[in-house]
Formats: structure tokens, C-alpha cells, sequence
């Protein structure tokens, strides 16, 4: 079950929504037995055996390939997210927030500099607008050794971007 938190009121729900039922139907995801649009709250199959993955686990190149593999079945899904933003939009929205909330990283400066000049080299050919996860972490993917099933979870930050 995913229950929104306080202060994430800045994630799109129905978006997440959208894009946890593409997760379901590319098979990169677990299945959605219930949104409720009033709160945000989604209920999904419980996968018996799953657990979170680590940093050192992903260092196994049968596993990387298929994460890769499902990567890519989801952004090559054809669907459409009603949200679009890039992941340079996201990380400047990251990056102001942090300031609101007080937090200056004693790396802004460097890091900003740095961002737009990704942003810029990636934009020089345009971008291929795709359903896209946006939060690949190790925990963000669960693993059963036993069933050598992997899924996806998580899909607050998913928008249309270039994968």
C-alpha cells in the first residue's frame, strides 16, 4: 500500500497512478488492485519472496541486464504520462526546494554550474519525450531470488522525459 506523506504534495498522484498501471502492463510493475483519487492512496498485489535490493547486488551483470531490460520495456511501453519534465527540471525543482527549506549544499554553486551544462549537451539534439521512472535507486527495485522475478516500485517522480 502507498500512503502519500505529509509535504509531498507536490507529487501528481494521478500521474503516479498512470504510471504504476503502465509499470502493471509492461509486467515491470506489480499489479494496482485500487486507487482512491481523493487521497492518493494505492493498494498493490503483495509479492511474497520480494525484497529491496542493494548496491551490492546490482554489481551482477545477469541482473543488470534485466533491470535494463524492463527499463526499457517500460519507456518503449508507447503509452503517454500527463506529466512532462525533464530530469533538468526536476533536479532544478530539487535544487529550489532545498533552498526554501534552507538547505544549501556547500556544492550549489559547482552543481548548478555543472547542471547547466549537461542540460545544455543533452539538449543540443532535443528530447525523446518517453514514460520514464526518474528514481532509479537500488531500493526502488525488488528482487525474488527464488521466483528470478524483478519489479519496479515507486513511480512518484515518473513523467514523460528522455530516457
Amino acid at each position: 500500500m502507498k500512503i502519500p506523506g505529509d509535504s509531498t504534495d507536490f507529487i501528481d498522484r494521478e500521474n503516479c497512478h498512470m504510471a504504476n498501471a503502465i509499470a502493471e502492463k509492461t509486467g515491470v510493475g506489480p499489479k494496482v488492485y485500487y486507487y482512491l483519487a481523493d487521497t492518493g492512496v494505492e493498494i498493490f498485489e503483495w509479492l511474497d519472496g520480494y525484497y529491496p535490493l542493494s548496491f551490492g547486488e546490482i554489481i551482477n551483470e545477469d541482473l543488470m541486464t534485466k533491470i535494463i531490460t524492463m527499463i526499457s520495456r517500460y519507456y518503449n511501453s508507447g503509452k503517454v504520462l500527463p506529466f512532462k519534465s525533464t530530469m533538468f527540471e526536476q533536479a532544478w525543482d530539487m535544487i529550489n526546494r532545498a533552498s526554501a527549506g534552507n538547505y544549501v549544499s556547500p556544492w550549489k554553486d559547482r552543481m548548478q554550474i555543472l547542471l547547466h551544462q549537461i542540460e545544455a549537451a543533452m539538449n543540443f539534439d532535443g528530447i525523446e519525450f518517453k514514460p520514464c521512472h526518474n528514481d532509479f535507486w537500488v531500493n526502488n527495485m525488488i528482487c525474488n531470488r527464488e521466483a528470478k522475478d524483478l519489479k519496479i516500485i515507486d513511480f512518484e517522480y515518473a513523467s514523460m522525459s528522455d530516457p
